[in-house]
């Protein structure tokens, strides 16, 4: 589940700043990749791959 939080804050009357918090994964669940499916293999069937954990990023947003 990805989620942004952000807080617009007027400094003049033609210029604006907005403070951002933007979270992917935020309740950082495991995103298993597929399993392996070559029968030759030592272990087929076996999942050894896992997406992105949690990340968050923050910003600033001028616009005048």
């Amino acid at each position: 589940m990805d989620f942004s939080l952000f807080k617009t804050v007027t400094v003049r009357q033609a210029l604006n700043v907005q403070l951002r918090l933007e979270a992917f994964n935020a309740f950082n669940f495991v995103n298993l990749g597929n399993p392996r499916s070559n029968i030759g293999a030592a272990n087929p069937g076996h999942i050894d791959t896992a997406g992105d954990g949690r990340i968050m990023q923050f910003g600033l947003r001028m616009t005048f």
